[in-house]
């Protein structure tokens, strides 16, 4: 019985290990005023051999995203370069390789210049 435990603890225990994302930062596409990351060293993988896959997420960015500069400079959308440098914090979020679209919404963009 006491063994039936353990094991309920410990799968109890991987279960929580899952580590959330917060920040997604790097070079930014703008398409369609939409942001896509690489976002691959965020995905959470099974353990095992790992494939070389590149996974990107798309980050919608709304009239309630704050856009700034690192000095602080208030930016619209329309303000953002094609591909641009940036620092995109979002709701915390576990990405996995099998979730389909990878959609975020951002609640904070911060422009490298």
């Amino acid at each position: 019985m006491k063994r039936w435990w353990l094991i309920v603890f410990m799968l109890f225990l991987s279960a929580c290990g899952e580590r959330e994302t917060t920040t997604l930062y790097g070079n930014a596409k703008l398409i369609k005023g939409q942001l896509w990351l690489d976002c691959s060293n965020q995905i959470v993988r099974p353990s095992g051999p790992q494939e070389d896959i590149g996974y990107t997420c798309g980050v919608h960015v709304t009239e309630h995203t704050d856009i700034r500069t690192r000095d602080g400079e208030r930016l619209e959308v329309s303000d953002l370069a094609v591909t641009s440098n940036v620092i995109v914090l979002i709701e915390p979020t576990v990405l996995r390789p099998d979730d389909k679209g990878r959609e975020l919404n951002a609640k904070e963009v911060v422009v490298e210049r």
